[in-house]
């Protein structure tokens, strides 16, 4: 499992591997949330799947199919990342 990431004080975007428990997932997701991230991505390419979280303002999630236009959120939906094409590319 990955997990996608953006604070105000990064300059880009990172991608981490993340441990495999559903337990230390959200761990991770509250010390980020609580660190200042405002976007925080779990990517689960076993199952096609995206969860992304949302702190800024009301916190908001949502889960998205590989197969989806995701939104980024801090940019106000003004970014979108094609994940077909990224499915395309992993898929056997």
């Amino acid at each position: 499992m990955y997990v996608f990431t953006h604070a105000d004080h990064a300059s880009s975007p990172r991608v981490r591997e993340a441990q495999p428990q559903n337990v230390a997932m959200f761990i991770k997701l509250n010390r980020y949330r609580q660190a200042g991230v405002r976007e925080y991505w779990i990517i689960d390419p076993d199952k096609k799947l995206i969860m992304t979280f949302h702190f800024e303002g009301r916190d908001d999630y949502a889960v998205y199919h590989f197969r989806d236009r995701i939104p980024v959120g801090i940019y106000g939906g003004d970014c979108v990342i094609d994940f077909a094409l990224i499915d395309d590319y992993v898929s056997p």
